[in-house]
């Protein structure tokens, strides 16, 4: 793998500076700010530059800014808008060749007095780190040197060390998810189950104890889907289990993240159109990575669990056939009507597998079905869950984070119509073409979820990669989205 994409060629952002200064620097620089804090150190504006709310204006010191103009009436709406100056800006620099900029943010008390500045400054960095990101490696005239601005009027009484360890998180916080994107991005051939296992170990084990279930485990501890869509491959498949904070803890919280590698559909083959795209079937588990990243310095009294079945779900003679029947983890025994199903068979194992740690919470993020873009197309994610007097929180928490996630409700007569003649469940209604695929989705893992246990379902298929680019995520690729949302659910439901 390493022989193409060496770790860390994504990387773009080489330093970000700051300072504080009541002016702004140079002959030219970015503006953040409102009008009302403009007005004291601006004249009139020259010319409108065609985005809402920024001007090209001039200081008295004849210093020319680009300004971005951002408010908002709530913390969501003011991070958000935070985002997408950020977003402008760097694609702002890119197109105009720049190779370091000075932005200059003016903090008003009214904008601290809505949102902790110790959140404002992380989610800058942050956004900076994720507008930053490219695949390919950069050449040295692409990386980027970013000098923040800070003026007096508000720094002065604030601790140089909030602002240093805001931003320095931030930018920890967009490295993790860059990571989780550049994996995503990662073409199959480079990126087996064996090797992702081996790079989730190496890249969580500075926060927490990593191990990974070989197949010959897999088998003997009675892992039946995840061995099911596996069989058909050469690159056998992986579970790993990320464990953080102590076995006691008040709260345990256990997060899933689906990672087939590759998925051909088995014998129930997909179209070839967006064939290529379907290396990105193993967002869900590297998001998961990226969150479990975040998450485990910052709750150290939590104990954390993360489980990432990994599989690739080829053609061969030794690959499941549409009518096998197989054991999962649970005991349950399972119809295969459509080999295209993998993901669903691969976490009910790992949704089972979570119960021997007893957790409060169980959250799983999958990149699952192909309706949500039915229901959604490239605008939502879709959200389940078991427990619906934590919809509010839930949802409160992804939109903080930029996310946004439709409520899809599992009806009753979803779970009878996976019933089986010949097994407990079939992994697809077999009126499957009628409609309903999420749904069913979900219904089908709802059955391998400890009982009493709070069950969120992410469903990321229509925005893992590409989608809805936003200002600052830019272009064709891995997105990270369902990474920053897990990370605010988890903190959410552990208070």
């Amino acid at each position: 793998m390493r022989q193409l994409f060496e770790k860390n060629s994504h990387e773009r952002l080489k330093k970000l500076h700051w300072e504080k200064a009541p002016e702004p620097k140079g002959r030219f620089c970015y503006f953040l700010g409102s009008p009302e804090s403009s007005s004291q150190r601006f004249i009139a504006p020259s010319a409108v530059m065609g985005l809402k709310g920024r001007h090209r204006l001039e200081t008295k010191q004849g210093v020319v800014c680009d300004c971005h103009f951002f408010d908002g009436n709530s913390p969501e709406q003011i991070l958000n808008n935070l985002r997408k100056s950020v977003g402008h800006i760097i694609a702002d620099a890119d197109s105009s060749g720049t190779r370091e900029l000075v932005i200059y943010w003016d903090l008003t008390p009214e904008t601290v007095s809505v949102v902790p500045i110790d959140t404002l400054l992380m989610t800058f960095s942050e956004t900076l780190e994720l507008s930053c990101y490219a695949m390919r490696r950069p050449e040295a005239e692409n990386e980027l040197i970013v000098n923040l601005v800070l003026p007096n009027l508000l720094t002065k009484e604030i601790p140089p060390e909030i602002v240093e360890n805001s931003l320095d998180e931030g930018i920890r916080r967009g490295q993790s998810l860059n990571y989780a994107r550049y994996l995503g991005d990662l073409p199959a051939n480079s990126l087996n189950p064996q090797g992702f296992a081996m790079l989730i170990e190496e890249r969580l084990a500075n926060v927490g104890q990593v191990m990974t279930l070989s197949e010959r485990e897999l088998e003997a501890q009675g892992f039946g889907g995840v061995i099911a869509v596996g069989q058909g491959s050469k690159n056998r498949p992986r579970l790993v289990v990320f464990e953080s904070g102590p076995e006691n803890a008040r709260n345990t919280v256990v997060v899933i993240g689906k990672g087939i590698t590759f998925d051909t559909g088995g014998y129930s083959i997909k179209g070839k159109q967006h064939h290529n795209e379907m290396k990105y079937d193993m967002c869900g588990a590297a998001n998961v990575v990226a969150a479990l990243e975040i998450l485990a310095p910052q709750l150290p009294e939590v104990r954390l669990v993360g489980i990432m079945p990994l599989a690739e779900n080829m053609v061969s003679a030794d690959a499941q056939r549409p009518g096998d029947v197989y054991k999962a983890h649970n005991g349950k025994t399972i119809e295969v009507y459509n080999t295209d199903a993998e993901g669903r068979l691969i976490l009910a194992d790992a949704l089972s597998y979570a119960a021997q740690f007893k957790p409060n919470a169980i959250i799983d993020l999958a990149t699952l079905t192909g309706g949500t873009t039915q229901i959604a197309g490239n605008m939502a994610g879709i959200l389940c869950t078991n427990d619906d007097s934590q919809l509010s929180t839930i949802k409160s928490a992804c939109l903080e984070a930029d996310e946004k996630f439709l409520h899809l409700e599992i009806l009753e007569e979803a779970l009878e119509d996976l019933k089986s003649d010949v097994a407990d469940l079939t992994n697809m209604h077999n009126k499957w073409s009628t409609g309903a695929a999420t749904m069913y989705a979900a219904a089908f893992l709802k059955e391998f979820v400890p009982s009493d246990t709070l069950w969120v379902h992410l469903d990321i298929a229509n925005m893992a990669w590409s989608g809805r680019s936003t200002s600052y995520i830019r272009g064709r690729g891995a997105t990270s989205f369902g990474a920053r949302s897990l990370v605010n659910i988890v903190k959410a439901i552990c208070g």
